[in-house]
């Protein structure tokens, strides 16, 4: 491999790696009833968002050592995603 090609793998895979560590991910479950939240990580937030006719919703991110960050939420089309923090935007007695 000559001097030049190797910069240019250096350059790509510099990018590839920032683009990895950046890379957000979002997760939207329709729930359209109460049984339907039995699944969720945050079964309380999924129940606050159906209440209030949003989706249950996780956004995902990554850290240095590229173990996933999870933000738990809710999300619609007009707001898209909303975190909800645990015990301080609803009540937790659902």
């Amino acid at each position: 491999m000559t001097l030049f090609g190797m910069i240019i793998y250096l350059i790509l895979n510099y990018q590839i790696n920032s683009r990895e560590k950046n890379t957000k991910l979002l997760r939207v479950w329709p729930s359209y009833r109460a049984e339907e939240c039995d699944w969720a990580i945050r079964k309380f937030i999924c129940l606050r968002c159906l209440k209030n006719g949003y989706k249950y919703a996780q956004e995902i991110s990554f850290d240095e050592e590229r173990r996933p960050i999870r933000l738990h939420g809710c999300f619609s089309d007009r707001r898209g995603f909303f975190p909800i923090e645990e015990g301080k935007n609803h009540p937790v007695d659902f």
